[in-house]
């Protein structure tokens, strides 16, 4: 069970070996399928390349120095990554407005009272203002908590799972384990 460093205890869903698919970790497989898997997945870096990154949301994460604004860049990007992708593109590019140069420290100082209006009547097809505002509260919490999301998911993480679906289930279960309703009532 994970806890955060306010003693959270997060709920657990239990998942069965059947449920998991089946992949295996890089040290189990043999050279010859580490060749073959690099090989594939330089093709693809070569296939796509810079060019593509101006093209998709992934975009927002490259345009910082600092990794800890890359990692909140990022899943700010990946929460709003559904729909049209110039509309994505458009939403995101108000919400960066609204966070500034430093997402992470943006974030980290983020007060419910001046959040929501910073993010004036923001929509992503379903996802509101008052959404965003949540959700960028509950990911404050776990920076508080954690100092970055990557702490929390290696809370959950174990290298002897066959995939890191487990760890991501515990991820989300952390995240939404943070008392976001009180969040949610104050924007």
């Amino acid at each position: 069970m994970l806890r955060t460093k306010r003693e959270i205890k997060v709920p657990m869903r239990a998942v069965s070996r059947s449920e998991l698919p089946i992949s295996r970790s890089w040290q189990a497989m043999s050279q010859s399928q580490q060749a073959v898997l690099k090989a594939k997945l330089g093709d693809l870096y070569l296939s796509y390349g810079a060019t593509y990154v101006d093209t998709d949301p992934i975009q927002f994460p490259h345009r910082y120095r600092k990794s800890r604004d890359r990692e909140v860049a990022g899943f700010v990007a990946a929460a709003l990554a559904y729909g049209n992708v110039p509309t994505i593109k458009s939403d995101l590019e108000r919400i960066f407005a609204a966070l500034g140069p430093a997402p992470y420290e943006a974030v980290l100082s983020a007060r419910a009272d001046e959040l929501l209006p910073s993010l004036g009547g923001f929509k992503h097809r379903f996802t509101t203002a008052k959404h965003m505002a949540w959700f960028l509260l509950v990911t404050k919490n776990v920076l508080s908590d954690f100092g970055s999301l990557k702490s929390l998911f290696l809370e959950g993480y174990s290298s002897d799972q066959p995939s890191i679906k487990e760890s991501l289930i515990k991820f989300v279960d952390g995240f939404l384990g943070l008392d976001g309703r009180d969040i949610y009532c104050s924007v």
